[in-house]
This record gives structure tokens, sequence and C-alpha cells, in this order.
């Protein structure tokens, strides 16, 4: 089983960008990209998730073998269900195409998360829990950046308010 990095999953705006590069290409690569695009969508519509076509078919069959034995709310709340996760990895993919065309890297990322997070002081009373991010240095570029650990400590007795 081969492994996709999640740089190269695309949605709506990276087709249609490859939509165009095929174009400036010529009618033929254009087509073959569009039939490409076509297939793979009757493919993952036939998949046997419940809320799309394969998903229907699998639940139909299903049952026709059990007499219709099936829980019409089980069914129901089994397609919400798997709505809700559709639903929510188009928006991810959906996101993370803005995001590439926005010119968000990685690399500007971890600068934002350094420049929001470097240790800073917090004021304390007794009793707060406090969670402190703790970034380790190792290099001035962001590639190099990691999050040691959490620290989290309760204020308790002993100190003054």
């Amino acid at each position: 089983m081969s492994r996709v990095a999640t740089t190269e999953i695309g949605g709506p705006i990276m087709i249609g960008q490859m939509a165009a590069q095929q174009a400036r290409a010529g009618i033929e690569p254009l087509l073959a990209f569009m039939a490409l695009i076509s297939m793979n969508l009757a493919v993952v519509n036939l998949l046997p998730i419940p809320v799309l076509d394969g998903g229907h078919m699998l639940i139909a069959t299903i049952q026709r073998f059990t007499k219709g034995v099936l829980n019409n709310k089980a069914v129901i709340i089994l397609q919400y269900t798997f709505m809700g996760l559709l639903l929510s990895l188009m928006a991810y993919i959906i996101l993370h195409d803005v995001r590439r065309c926005s010119g968000d890297s990685e690399r500007q990322l971890k600068q934002q998360l350094l420049e929001r997070h470097h240790r800073r002081s917090v004021p304390m009373r007794r009793g707060e829990r406090v969670v402190d991010v703790v970034i380790r240095e190792r290099s001035k570029t962001p590639d190099e950046i990691s999050i040691e650990h959490l620290v989290g400590f309760e204020l308790n007795d002993g100190l003054e308010s």
C-alpha cells in the first residue's frame, strides 16, 4: 500500500489549476485529464460508504438478504455519521487548497508558532493551572524548531497571592 502526502491531495482549486495547466498543453491532455477526473469520481462514488451510491447499494443488498430486518433509524444514523466524516474530509481538503494558494507554507506556519508561543510570563494565582509551551531552538530556521514538551503545574499552598 502506498502512502500519499497531504501536500499532494488537492480539491477543487488544485483541480482547476491542473486543468488550466493541461489546457495550456493542448486539447488532448485536457480531455485526458477530464476523463481521469471523471473515472476517479465514478470509482469513489461506488465505494461502500453509506452516503455514496456504493453504500446505498450495499445497504439495499443487505436488506434484500436479511428480508428488510435492518433498522431504518440505524441506517439513517449511519448515513449522517458518514456524511459528517465526508464533509469534514472535504473541508480539510478545501482549506488545504486555500492555504496552498495563499502561500502559507509549513515553514511559515512553524515561524508563526514560534512567534506566538515563545516562552511568555503568565500572571499566576494560587490554585490555577498554568500550561507553558517550551520551544527548543536548535537553529534560527523555522524548519528545525520543535516543540520539546508541555510543562504543566499547579500553584498550591505556600505561595502568597
